[in-house]
């Protein structure tokens, strides 16, 4: 099926942007005091498009992850699976994209001026490599996509991201939905560390809690799209082994650290959406553009 652009205007209930009205989760719970004191640091808002967010909790059985990782994932916004990977299927991803790489690399070094930046990125692989397309298309990434979204899933996003070593750039805090806003917001980032990731080397780090609200106002910045002014004092560092994999949220509020080490960190970052998912826009009318996310060469159903 392809893509098409559908414009419709639409009146959107008034909503605050205040976080008051989330005081209670959808599941009756109520947040604990360090999560509210988190939560007051979202204070420039929602984003314009999420007027009525509540989390929902994945229903099992799960075929790949456990009950206590989806505690995790409902109560922090993400889970680690250990050794999702072994050293030999780290080694033919790394194969697939380190070409890659180098051809990005050495296109920054012809250019005549201007810093190189802190990270590079590659993204849709899998138009490119065939190894690849099956990593997203069978096995654990899949499978963990289903357990969290449902039986019909789809490929939203996939891309290689290395960090240069010797480099103070950080990712700043953001939410993946907040740049392309997506219907439902609640679907998938899985992050397969490629190298071992640490706080040295630019590992990633969650602001626990902050999913539940949904999709922040975001803006732009130096260091890209944002939605915290400031480090949250409760943030959870998440250091990775090769082969490990970070799951969270597409909501879930996440940064990475510079690297300071003096290698590369690697790692293959593969997103899911449950299928049916449409981006939301605002449309050149002022209404909404809505576009349904089903491309067939890059957006497949797996599974």
């Amino acid at each position: 099926m392809t893509a098409q652009h559908i414009c419709v205007t639409v009146h959107r209930p008034q909503f605050e942007c205040g976080l008051a009205r989330y005081a209670v989760h959808a599941d009756g719970c109520r947040p604990d005091d360090s999560w509210m004191r988190l939560a007051g640091m979202a204070h420039r808002g929602v984003h314009e498009f999420n007027a009525g967010f509540e989390w929902r909790r994945p229903d099992g059985p799960f075929r790949r992850i456990t009950d206590e990782q989806v505690d995790s994932y409902c109560e922090q916004g993400f889970f680690v699976i250990p050794n999702a990977y072994d050293a030999d299927e780290v080694d033919r991803m790394a194969a697939e994209i380190d070409p890659i790489q180098a051809r990005i690399n050495a296109t920054l070094e012809r250019r005549a001026s201007g810093d190189r930046p802190g990270f590079t990125i590659a993204s849709n692989l899998v138009l490119r490599s065939p190894v690849l397309r099956r990593f997203c298309a069978t096995g654990v990434l899949p499978d963990v996509a289903r357990d969290l979204l449902g039986p019909r899933v789809r490929l939203f996003w996939e891309q290689a991201v290395y960090k240069r070593p010797e480099h103070s750039q950080a990712f700043a805090w953001h939410q993946d939905n907040g740049k392309v806003f997506v219907e439902p917001q609640q679907y998938i980032t899985c992050w397969v560390a490629l190298t071992d990731a640490t706080e040295e080397n630019g590992c990633l780090s969650v602001a626990p809690g902050l999913h539940r609200l949904g999709t922040l106002r975001h803006w732009q910045s130096e260091q890209g799209w944002v939605c915290l002014d400031e480090d949250p004092a409760d943030a959870v560092p998440v250091p990775l082994s090769a082969g490990d994999m970070a799951i969270f949220s597409s909501v879930t509020t996440h940064m990475t650290y510079p690297n300071r080490s003096d290698s590369t960190r690697k790692a293959y970052v593969v997103q899911y959406i449950p299928d049916g998912a449409v981006a939301v826009d605002r449309g050149d009318d002022g209404g909404t553009a809505i576009t349904p996310q089903d491309l067939d060469d890059r957006q497949f159903l797996v599974g």
